[in-house]
């Protein structure tokens, strides 16, 4: 571990917090729009997940992207450049990169609304507590394995 560690540790718990908290809220309002709109909340659930999947998409969209138009524009010019690791927080450079740290971001919070929603969703239908509990349970179990699984298939 680099000797950063405290500093790191404590900005990434804060990001985790301002995550969880921003998705509370975000939540709220769309449940609250729901309702305006006159959209079951199984719906809005679904919307929200689909969101969260086209967004997860998108940044190694952009990043490939960026390293197919520097390879044109390279082989337009005739010159031959290494490229950089991909991956690397030190390696962000120019703005294609930080609209791809802004879409993980938002991917992050759309994922954790729809956790928010589920839960929210689970709270109202279940009329049984020791259900409610199993039920979040499972549905947290379920999150945990796709996170896991996600980094696997990296």
């Amino acid at each position: 571990m680099n000797g950063g560690g405290a500093p790191t540790d404590a900005l990434s718990a804060l990001g985790g917090e301002l995550t969880l908290s921003v998705a509370w809220a975000i939540a709220r309002e769309l449940l609250d729009a729901a309702k305006d709109a006159q959209m079951t909340e199984s719906e809005l659930i679904g919307v929200v997940l689909a969101a969260s999947i086209v967004l997860s998409a998108l940044p190694s969209t952009l990043l490939l992207a960026k390293s197919e138009v520097c390879k044109a524009v390279d082989a337009f010019r005739g010159l031959a450049r290494p490229t950089p690791p991909s991956g690397d927080p030190s390696e962000a450079k120019g703005l294609l990169d930080f609209v791809a740290l802004f879409v993980s971001v938002a991917q992050r919070i759309c994922m954790a609304v729809a956790v928010q929603l589920i839960s929210a969703n689970v709270h109202f239908s279940m009329p049984i507590r020791a259900v409610r509990v199993l039920t979040l349970l499972g549905v947290a179990v379920f999150f945990v394995f796709v996170e896991k699984f996600a980094v696997f298939g990296k």
